[in-house]
């Protein structure tokens, strides 16, 4: 189990379990391999705030068919938490973030394969501090400088050129603007 630690309070972060634990279903994929050491996928800041509010928990049991590139081509929930809003994070997050080591065959080529997982998500007991939600950011050009606004509660407002400057260095030099993006940001981040 991994620990993340916010402020003072200490909170349980969603474990990995081994496949053991999942029903089988006939499949004839060979299995792939954890990278080591074992990564970490999930974190507390994961958990979606409607789930947190709702004090929704819960084990999601899945399976991932992997690329010969070990990466995720489809993930199917083979045991569900009880929560559609769990289940689907689950694989939103794996679809994202999950590379394993696929096995290979005789000639040493990669294969298509499948690895079988659950992660729990669990949260602690008490009062849990939620992180802020997602703004929507605007990066637009003007007079050849960037401008940046943000959509606070349903209001435009502009962003200070020092916190705007510091967006656009995050960003692929070959990005277009205008471009929107999703932060999670506090007010203080933001510069007001």
């Amino acid at each position: 189990m991994h620990a993340l630690r916010l402020g003072s309070s200490l909170f349980s972060v969603l474990a990995v379990s081994v496949a053991a634990q999942l029903p089988s279903t006939g499949s004839s994929l060979p299995k792939a391999h954890l990278p080591q050491p074992t990564p970490i996928w999930f974190t507390f800041d994961d958990y979606p705030r409607d789930a947190v509010i709702q004090r929704m928990q819960g084990s999601v049991g899945f399976r991932l068919i992997l690329g010969t590139d070990g990466l995720v081509r489809d993930c199917i929930i083979a045991q569900s938490s009880g929560h559609d809003l769990l289940d689907q994070e689950t694989c939103s997050i794996l679809r994202r973030r999950a590379k394993l080591d696929p096995p290979r065959n005789d000639a040493g080529q990669p294969q298509v394969s499948q690895y079988d997982g659950r992660i729990t998500w669990h949260l602690p007991s008490g009062p849990v501090k939620l992180p802020e939600p997602y703004r929507t950011v605007g990066i637009e050009v003007r007079n050849a400088q960037p401008v940046c606004w943000i959509d606070w509660n349903g209001a435009r407002r502009d962003l200070s050129a020092k916190v705007c400057a510091r967006m656009v260095s995050e960003l692929p030099e070959t990005t277009a603007f205008p471009v929107k993006l999703n932060v999670s940001a506090t007010p203080k981040e933001l510069g007001f």
